[in-house]
């Protein structure tokens, strides 16, 4: 048993990151909503249309698609997830339109719910034996800290970013202040 749980840690080390990592790229988002608001005009109405957008697709996903990863694999469906994460993510880099930033939301939807039973199942799959407690904190909890990593972070960068404060770190391009996949806040060059 020792030997099984030495190969299935590398695999659920990994499925642990990539579900913190999903969810703080789905929370990096949010604090850019106001930014959005004020830099590209967007309404509430068209900032709660992303909302509804991300909340649709993440619920029909979990409905639709729950199982899939006990069809086809949860290596594949979790990778599937994270591919349509990362499609969001590219997607958002240059938001000036309100459909680009509901298109992203909406990929990022799918991504999310497919990350949430895919790769949660991935872990609890590929725990070690002991402790026992391991595989429930572990799926539990990956998702509230990546989302509290995704927006803490975004929202620090993204208020003492270029434009925001003086600081020698930040490059004085915005075209070159990328911070993580989707918290792009360069706006216009």
């Amino acid at each position: 048993m020792a030997g099984r749980d030495r190969t299935r840690r590398p695999a659920f080390v990994a499925a642990v990151v990539s579900l913190v990592a999903a969810f703080a790229a789905v929370g990096s988002t949010i604090p850019l909503f106001n930014i959005y608001r004020a830099e590209d005009g967007f309404t509430n109405a068209g900032i709660s249309m992303t909302v509804v957008a991300y909340s649709v697709a993440t619920l029909t996903t979990l409905l639709v698609l729950g199982r899939l990863s006990n069809h086809l694999g949860r290596r594949p469906t979790s990778i599937a997830s994270l591919v349509l994460l990362l499609l969001g993510c590219l997607l958002l880099l240059n938001v000036h339109h309100i459909g680009t930033l509901i298109a992203g939301r909406l990929l990022m939807g799918l991504g999310a719910g497919l990350a949430s039973s895919s790769i949660t199942s991935y872990i609890v799959d590929a725990a070690p034996a002991r402790p026992v407690w391991l595989a429930s904190v572990a799926s539990s909890q990956t998702v509230m800290l990546g989302l509290a990593v995704g927006a803490t972070a975004s929202g620090a960068w993204s208020s003492s970013g270029p434009g925001r404060a003086s600081s020698s770190s930040w490059s004085s391009s915005p075209s070159s202040w990328r911070p993580w996949c989707c918290s792009s806040s360069a706006r216009r060059p």
